[in-house]
This record gives structure tokens, C-alpha cells and sequence, in this order.
């Protein structure tokens, strides 16, 4: 599996969610994390494709994994409103 490439349609999207995430205080990086995505080959495909939109922690896979507790409720109201957006302005 190849790293999820940047692409406009993708570019686009994350200023979507990044908007969303704006309306509640919230900053949303963007930018690769070194490694594959499950959502390349939806990339690869042509569907824009978003990667981490889970809880935020660190660690992964190791024994100081841990997960920031003030994102286990923000991020999954994140996706909900992206899905939310993305059903109501799909050509947007």
C-alpha cells in the first residue's frame, strides 16, 4: 500500500473539514504521516480521500500509546458534520 497522495480534490476536502473543525475552536493539520493509508487506494482510485480522523494520541504501537481524551469527542463530531456536509453539498 502507497502513502496517501496529495491531489486538489483531496486538498479540497481537508479545507472542508478543517472549516468544520474551525467552528468549534479547533485546529486541524494537514500533511502525510510517513506511512500508508487505509484510504490510498480510494486516493488511488480518484475518490478524494481523508486519512486520521480518529481521537488524537501517539505512541503508536508501543507501550506509550495513548490517546488525548478532549479528541474522543471532537473528532468523531468531526466526521459526523464532514459526512453531514459531504450528503448535503456533494458538488461543493
Amino acid at each position: 500500500m502507497t502513502p496517501l497522495p496529495n491531489n486538489p480534490a483531496t486538498d479540497k476536502r481537508a479545507a472542508r473539514a478543517q472549516r468544520i473543525y474551525g467552528g468549534i475552536g479547533r485546529s486541524l493539520a494537514t500533511g502525510g504521516n510517513g506511512g500508508a493509508s487505509e484510504s490510498a487506494p480510494a486516493a488511488d482510485a480518484g475518490v478524494p480521500a481523508l486519512d486520521g480522523l480518529g481521537p488524537v494520541g501517539g505512541g503508536s504501537h508501543s507501550d506509550a500509546e495513548f490517546i488525548e481524551l478532549d479528541s474522543v469527542t471532537a473528532r468523531p463530531y468531526l466526521l459526523t458534520k464532514l459526512l453531514m456536509d459531504l450528503a448535503t453539498n456533494q458538488a461543493q
